[in-house]
């Protein structure tokens, strides 16, 4: 866990097949509980395109377990991400994306440039920043 200030990073690392957080960090904000910064990094990972239209998410109890937080949290949080169109819960099959893109090119380095001011407010340096944007590319 890295404590920046504002931010507190978790790395999540793949524990088997089932666990595909993909190794990313997740952001857990200061003035936003567990649930809210789940669901706005999910979403961001979604709008992005890190996940796409169709990908399976986590299990419930496998993402719970790389974060190292209650599974009913995980739950409230991807209920609210289906009832904001972001994922579909298959009964016996997971959590599935069905987000299609809404946004254009244009808009799409918008929301990177104030989530990049975002960061930097948090107290991220650029190199942290420029390191975690390599690290998603690599995947």
């Amino acid at each position: 866990m890295l404590d920046k200030g504002k931010i507190k990073v978790y790395n999540t690392v793949n524990t088997d097949e089932t666990d595909n957080t993909r190794g990313k960090k997740m952001i857990f904000e200061k003035g936003k509980t567990i649930f809210e910064s789940i669901v706005l990094e999910y979403k961001r990972y979604i709008e992005m395109g890190v996940y796409k239209d169709g990908d399976k998410l986590p299990s419930v109890r496998a993402l719970a377990s790389s974060l190292g937080v209650n599974p009913n949290t995980v739950q409230k949080a991807y209920t609210q991400m289906e009832a904001d169109g972001y994922i579909q819960t298959l009964e016996k099959k997971g959590v599935y994306v069905t987000y299609k893109a809404r946004i254009d090119r244009k808009d799409l380095i918008e929301k990177a440039k104030k989530e990049i001011k975002r960061l930097k407010a948090s107290g991220l340096t650029v190199e942290e920043i420029v390191g975690i944007a390599k690290g998603d590319y690599d995947d």
